[in-house]
C-alpha cells in the first residue's frame, strides 16, 4: 500500500489543518483548510487510520476520534480495518478509542465493531500514549503517571486528557477558554517570558484546544511575530 510509505508523523501545521477538513467532511466535529497534500484520494478507512496516527500527538484529535466513532454507524469492513491498522502499528490507539466507547452512548454495532479490532490485542509496554505534550517534572507529568486513565492504562499506555468534547457536551463550539480568556492567557505568558513556543501556549490552556486552534489564537494576535520554522518555531512580541 503506497500511502503508508508516505506517512510522516507527527504531521506539519497545514497537513493537519487538511486532515481536519477532510474529517468534518465524513461528520468529524471539527474545521480545517483544503491545503495540498500527499495524501490524496484516501479512502475512508486509510483517512481514519492516519487521524488515529496523528492522535498520538494531539489530545483534541483523539477527542474528535471518540466522538465521530460514538455518533458514526459503523460502514467499514471489520476485517480489512482491522488489517490497516496492523499494518501502520494503530491497533492499541484504536483499542484505546474502542475502550472509551464502552462507556458512552455509542451503538452496539458500534461497540461490536470496536469489539472485534481489540480481539488478540495485548497491552504494550507502559509508555506515554500523548508525545510531546507533558513536560519532564511538570505536575501534568506526576498527574499522568499518578492517576492514568483507564482507557488508556488498559493497554499500556499513560494519559491524564480525557478525550471528550466540551463542544458537544455544551452543546455549541466552545472550549475550555473562550476566546477571550485565551487572548488574556497570552498575554500573561508574554508578561512571563519574552518569547514561548506553541506548546506553552497549549500547556498554558491545560491542551484543551487543538494545535490549529492554538496557531489560529496567535495568529489573531498583530504584536505577536514567529520566527523560526516548525520545531524551531518561538513567537516573541514585536
Amino acid at each position: 500500500m503506497n500511502y503508508l510509505k508516505k506517512i510522516s508523523l507527527p504531521l506539519n501545521e497545514k497537513e493537519t489543518s487538511r486532515l481536519y477538513w477532510e474529517l468534518k467532511k465524513i461528520g468529524g466535529f471539527c474545521s480545517g483548510e483544503k491545503y495540498s497534500w500527499k495524501y490524496e484520494k484516501l479512502s475512508q478507512e486509510k483517512l481514519l487510520v492516519l487521524a488515529i496516527l496523528q492522535s498520538r500527538y494531539e489530545p483534541q484529535l483523539m477527542a474528535i476520534l471518540v466522538d465521530f466513532f460514538c455518533k458514526s454507524s459503523v460502514l467499514w469492513n471489520p476485517l480489512s480495518f482491522k488489517t490497516l491498522l496492523k499494518q501502520t502499528e494503530a491497533l492499541h490507539i484504536a483499542a484505546v478509542i474502542g475502550q472509551m466507547l464502552m462507556e458512552l452512548p455509542a451503538s452496539e454495532e458500534t461497540k461490536d465493531f470496536f469489539r472485534f479490532l481489540m480481539v488478540g490485542v495485548k497491552p504494550i509496554s507502559t509508555q506515554l500514549f500523548y508525545r510531546g505534550i507533558y513536560p519532564l517534572g511538570s505536575k501534568k507529568m506526576e498527574e499522568v503517571v499518578s492517576r492514568p486513565l483507564w482507557a488508556f492504562k488498559k493497554w499500556g499506555f499513560l494519559a491524564a486528557n480525557p478525550p471528550l468534547l466540551k463542544e458537544t457536551i455544551l452543546h455549541k463550539r466552545t472550549y475550555l477558554f473562550d476566546q477571550k480568556s485565551r487572548l488574556h492567557i497570552l498575554r500573561e505568558l508574554f508578561r512571563e517570558k519574552k518569547q514561548i513556543r506553541l506548546k506553552d501556549y497549549l500547556q498554558a490552556t491545560q491542551v484543551s484546544i487543538s494545535r490549529q486552534q492554538a496557531l489560529k489564537d496567535i495568529r489573531s494576535v498583530s504584536w505577536i511575530k514567529k520566527r523560526g520554522e516548525r520545531k524551531g518555531t518561538v513567537y516573541f512580541k514585536a
